[in-house]
């Protein structure tokens, strides 16, 4: 993690350095350096084998920069060669940082593929420069910047432990966090608090500062082969290329794997990669006496089947299942989240059904795990709204000839319907980005999304893809902070490597939708790599199929929480209240009358009083925040 301040007046660092350095934590691999204008602070994990002896920050160019760096870069071959440097082995991502910003300045993230948050500070003119990566999301960089000073910080804790940063709440924000959606326009919970957006840079000087963003995708771009079969040996390279850059791990190589596309995606690449090298798998499953509801027509339960299943296929590959424990009050405490990272997280809820699994992985020494977040952003994604943009462009005959296969497909809608959403989403034009409606919970006044500060995008699927990229990556940096700092593990996903992006971005959305199939892309793709029962499933996996009674059990407990967040006006002020009581009021008291139908209402409930509470943390002076 990186915490550091600069400011026009080095009066003001002399006073700050010491609760500056607690604030850092208390621990002995963090590293300071101080100068007149700046304190940068780091306490480093190794997560690459190149990394581990690495101390940052550091300086480079004769002591002109400081470099402060968290993350990994994937393409040091390129920038080896780039930049004249021969022999790589041993070299940290931290020297390639260093050469490729003296080349190249800040532009130097548009060269960089990986995962990273970098803090540069220039001497020579007193300026700094932040910068994060593009698409995976798992290194955000948080500031506060006033006339004089910016305060900044890869964990939003570590800023909020730092003298004079305000505290107030952005209530519109947290309404939206409310309803799983996080920030993704450089907001965040609090007012005088903002955080780079992906591919954000950030320059400072004591003059101001300005933010911009060094990539975005090119709508433009078109990858254009002669066969189908191109489209897919081109897709697996790069599967091939984004699972080898995220498998260069520091102890065991750890993949969370479900019965899905996603994840058994990576977990085969990685296992097909190197049979010698041992793998291990993580999967989470309902314990024994779960309530469980009934499988619906969409939806399966069962991912272990799919998993032994996969894992029969590569000897290299151990597979372990991880029930879930049953749930009990304080399982559902988000207070340990509030203190290491200073926001709400993912529904406490879901995230104690993982805890068991969470804690084998670290058990097992992993420093890194794999998953397959962002599947549904590249290999799997679907392509149904390019039907619309079909009617805008008048291209009827394949619009008629999409509908009719997506109609004959198992499961698929029928074909007038499909037709006449087209025409409908045709007339209405391509949409304004923004997210989507709120829900219950929510007070009425703030039930719209708030527009995302995007430009607009030429098609209907290009909106719905530009909106989903930054939903993603702001749900992986969420996913990621918790993950480093309640389990003491980094999740990467090479789902999210910026080469299949834009490729994925970049081919006919007919390969989306070939032969009428959903996420038929994928299914090519991972043929010769996965079985049929995963390849041909057309239903989703769910993951905690028992949330609704896991939710309802700790009815009490609900009623008790929301009873101290009904005290709160600001809480008051953006959730539906009344709404909430009587949802939980409703829980019957033999949870197996609970429908699959209730878990959406239910979740709902839930996260609505994890940010009810988050607001009466910080309405409390964030007890617990100097334990860090």
């Amino acid at each position: 993690m990186i915490l550091g301040i600069a400011s026009s007046s080095a009066q003001y660092l002399r006073v700050e350095r010491v609760p500056f350095s607690v604030a850092a934590g208390r621990r002995s691999e963090t590293t300071t350096i101080a100068r007149d204008r700046i304190v940068l602070s780091q306490r480093s994990v190794a997560t690459t084998p190149e990394a581990i002896g690495d101390i940052l920050p550091t300086s480079f160019a004769d002591g002109r920069f400081l470099l402060g760096f968290d993350g990994r870069i994937d393409n040091r071959e390129d920038l080896s060669q780039a930049l004249g440097i021969g022999r790589l082995t041993g070299i940290p991502d931290s020297v390639l940082l260093a050469a490729a910003w003296e080349k190249w300045g800040d532009d130097c993230p548009a060269h960089l593929l990986g995962e990273f948050a970098i803090a540069v500070w220039d001497d020579r003119d007193a300026s700094l420069t932040l910068a994060c990566d593009q698409t995976t999301g798992g290194r955000p960089i948080f500031y506060h910047a006033t006339d004089d000073r910016i305060v900044f910080s890869t964990n939003l804790a570590l800023l909020l432990g730092v003298p004079d940063v305000p505290r107030t709440l952005d209530l519109e924000r947290l309404a939206r966090a409310a309803q799983w959606q996080w920030p993704a326009d450089g907001s965040t919970y609090f007012r005088a608090i903002s955080q780079l957006p992906p591919s954000g840079r950030l320059r400072w000087t004591a003059a101001g500062h300005r933010v911009d963003r060094y990539w975005r995708p090119d709508w433009s771009r078109r990858v254009r082969y002669r066969r189908d079969s191109d489209y897919v040996d081109a897709a697996r390279e790069l599967l091939d290329r984004a699972v080898a850059a995220h498998s260069r791990v520091v102890g065991p190589l750890v993949c969370e794997l479900s019965g899905g596309l996603d994840s058994t995606a990576v977990v085969a690449t990685a296992a097909r990669q190197d049979p010698t090298r041992p793998m291990q798998t993580v999967t989470a499953v309902s314990s024994a006496d779960a309530i469980v509801p009934r499988e619906e027509s969409y939806a399966f339960h069962d991912e272990w089947t799919r998993v032994q299943t996969v894992a029969g296929l590569y000897p290299n590959l151990n597979a372990a299942r991880v029930p879930a424990l049953p749930m009990q009050a304080d399982m559902a405490d988000p207070q340990r989240q509030f203190v290491r990272t200073g926001m709400p997280g993912p529904n406490p809820f879901d995230r104690s059904w993982f805890d068991p699994a969470r804690a084998e992985v670290a058990a097992l020494g992993a420093r890194s795990v794999l998953v397959g977040a962002s599947g549904n952003l590249t290999l799997s994604a679907q392509a149904v709204t390019h039907l619309g943009d079909l009617a805008a462009q008048g291209r009827w005959l394949g619009l008629f000839r999409h509908a009719a296969r997506l109609a004959n497909a198992p499961g698929g809608a029928r074909m007038a319907g499909l037709v006449r959403s087209a025409a409908r989403e045709a007339r209405a034009g391509v949409p304004a980005p923004r997210g989507p409606d709120l829900g219950p919970a929510i007070a009425a006044r703030y039930r719209r999304g708030a527009a995302l500060t995007l430009p607009p995008a030429p098609t209907r699927l290009a909106a719905e893809r530009q909106g989903f990229l930054e939903r993603t990556v702001e749900g992986r940096r969420v996913a990621n902070v918790t993950s480093r700092a309640l389990y003491g593990f980094e999740s990467r996903d090479p789902l999210g490597y910026l080469p299949l992006v834009e490729f994925c971005f970049a081919i006919p959305p007919e390969q989306y939708l070939h032969g009428g199939i959903n996420r038929a892309l994928a299914r090519r793709v991972l043929r010769d790599r996965l079985p049929p029962i995963v390849v041909e499933e057309q239903r989703l996996g769910l993951q905690c199929p028992e949330i609704a009674a896991r939710i309802g059990s700790q009815r009490e407990w609900l009623l008790a929480t929301l009873a101290r967040v009904e005290r709160s006006p600001q809480a008051a002020e953006i959730l539906d209240l009344i709404w909430i009581r009587d949802t939980i009021t409703a829980i019957p008291r033999d949870l197996r009358d609970l429908g699959s139908e209730s878990a959406t209402p239910l979740r709902r409930v839930a996260a609505a009083l994890q940010v009810g509470q988050f607001i009466l943390w910080v309405e409390d002076s964030c007890p617990g925040l100097e334990t860090l």
